[in-house]
């Protein structure tokens, strides 16, 4: 059941109220002694997962392929798939949660919270989105959705909750990540991805090529910040890329 994105989990509590299974409607009162003691629901993991889904839709409708997203056509081998982490946190209910995700195809992704990598990865995909209408299917369940878009939030209203997401940084891990010595580096201009001088688990130095982009039909070198251990390659050889999109992670030696 879809309604106003607004005030429909009010309104379904209301009408669960014993004021109404009971017949006291006489008792015009209680609706404003209820509210305040009101126990909100909280989104749970797939509330979150939907609310990726619409995120990474309307980017990809916004900037053409999913900057980061793309499939490597290899979901299970640790080196060169592509992944990325978005951070979601829903305003009225005050909950952050951070979801790793994969590519799995078009529309589709493989995710799963980001506290737990030993977690098992979840199959969403999503169908004919139209006008803020989505269906999803997340491991085999059926799920719609309503998601629109407005002054920087995502209004998500599903699985009997509505709430209002903002997107946080694209890979919420990286301040601590740059405390234990690893450096993600982004791109600082749209292009494409010319070639890569590396791969998963090379060791280089400071200063080295590790790829280059071609913007504005000149080539850009994007050279080693610092010595150390490439740990992951979040872009592939030909890919559009983004200004601000994570190319890859350095290690530092030591």
């Amino acid at each position: 059941m879809l309604g106003p994105i607004t005030n429909r989990a009010l309104l379904i509590d209301a009408l669960d109220h014993a004021a109404f299974s009971h017949d006291h409607m006489h008792d015009i009162g209680w609706l404003e002694r209820w509210m305040p003691s009101r126990q909100r629901a909280q989104p749970e993991q797939r509330w979150f997962f939907a609310a990726a889904s619409c995120i990474l839709h309307h980017l990809g409708v916004a900037h053409g392929e999913l900057a980061g997203f793309q499939s490597t056509g290899r979901h299970l081998d640790g080196g060169s798939v592509i992944r990325q982490s978005l951070q979601l946190h829903a305003q009225r209910t005050d909950r952050g949660f951070g979801v790793d995700v994969r590519s799995a195809g078009r529309l589709a992704w493989l995710m799963r919270s980001d506290q737990d990598p030993q977690a098992p990865w979840h199959h969403v995909r999503l169908d004919d989105p139209q006008e803020g209408l989505y269906r999803l299917v997340i491991d085999n369940q059926r799920i719609d959705m309503l998601c629109i878009r407005r002054a920087g939030y995502w209004h998500i209203d599903t699985l009997g909750l509505s709430d209002s997401v903002k997107l946080g940084s694209p890979m919420g891990r990286s301040q601590a990540s740059q405390q234990q010595g690893i450096r993600q580096l982004r791109s600082r201009m749209h292009g494409r991805v010319l070639g890569l001088a590396v791969k998963t688990g090379d060791f280089v130095e400071k200063g080295q090529l590790l790829l280059q982009i071609e913007a504005m039909k000149m080539q850009h070198h994007v050279d080693a910040p610092q010595a150390g251990r490439v740990l992951e390659i979040h872009i592939q050889d030909q890919q559009q890329v983004a200004s601000g999109q994570h190319l890859l992670s350095i290690e530092s030696k030591g």
